[in-house]
C-alpha cells in the first residue's frame, strides 16, 4: 500500500503543475455509496481537454463478513464482523455535457483499482457469562489480509453549483476476485468545478 500511495502523491503533483499551465479543473470528490456493500469514497479529478477525465480514487468497502457462525452474536453494543476492502482506483473516461451546457455534465469512467482486503476468521467460541455476554461478543476472530485488484467503474451525473461547490451522484461498481460490489452513491465536490462565467459550447 505504501508503493501505490508514492505512486499517487507522484500523480497528483504532475496534475497540479499541468494545472498551472494549462486550462483544466480538478477537484476533490468525497461521499458514501450503498448496494452489495457500504462504501466510503475519496477521490481527486482531473477535467481536461474539454471531455476527458482522469480520477484517482481511495473506496473503503465493507459488508458483513462470510462464514460468521449462526449462533454469534455482537452483544448489547456489536454487531455482526465486516469483511473490509481498502482500495485505490486509477480510472480515465469521458465527460458529456447536458444540452450543451456546463451547469450539469455525466462522467463515464473506468480503469483498475489495487489494495487488499481484510476478512475475519479463526472464530472461537468464548463463555463469558450472562453479564458480559449482554454487552459483548461470544466469539473472538483475528483477521486474514490478502492482497487484492480488480477493475472499477464509475458513472455519475456532477452538478456544479458553483465554480467551487457541488455535488454527484451515480454508480459504483469494483470487481475483483475477493467480494465484488455494486451500489449508488452521492458525493460532495469541492475544488475548481468550472470557469466563473457558464458558457455554451456553442460559444467556444
Amino acid at each position: 500500500m505504501k508503493k501505490l500511495l508514492i505512486i499517487v502523491a507522484i500523480f497528483l503533483y504532475g496534475c497540479g503543475a499541468y494545472c498551472q499551465s494549462n486550462n483544466v479543473f480538478i477537484y476533490g470528490e468525497t461521499g458514501i455509496g450503498y448496494g452489495s456493500h457500504f462504501s466510503v469514497k475519496a477521490a481527486v479529478n482531473s477535467i481536461f481537454d474539454s471531455n476527458r477525465i482522469i480520477s484517482v480514487g481511495y473506496y473503503l468497502n465493507s459488508r458483513t463478513a462470510p462464514g460468521v457462525p449462526s449462533d454469534y452474536s455482537g452483544g448489547l453494543f456489536g454487531g455482526k464482523p465486516k469483511q473490509t476492502l481498502n482500495m485505490l482506483a486509477l480510472m480515465y473516461g469521458k465527460v458529456f455535457f447536458y444540452k450543451n451546457h456546463y451547469k450539469v455534465r455525466y462522467t463515464l469512467k473506468g480503469g483498475i483499482a489495487l489494495g487488499d482486503a481484510m476478512t475475519p476468521t479463526n472464530y472461537r467460541s468464548i463463555n463469558l457469562g450472562t453479564y458480559s455476554y449482554n454487552f459483548g461478543p461470544d466469539y473472538n476472530y483475528s483477521y486474514h489480509t490478502v492482497f487484492n485488484y480488480g477493475i472499477v467503474l464509475n458513472p455519475t451525473i456532477e452538478l456544479p453549483i458553483s465554480r467551487g461547490f457541488g455535488f454527484s451522484f451515480g454508480a459504483f461498481s469494483i470487481i475483483n476476485p475477493i467480494s465484488s460490489s455494486v451500489g449508488l452513491e452521492a458525493n460532495l465536490l469541492i475544488g475548481k468545478l468550472r470557469n466563473k462565467r457558464i458558457r455554451h459550447i456553442s460559444e467556444k
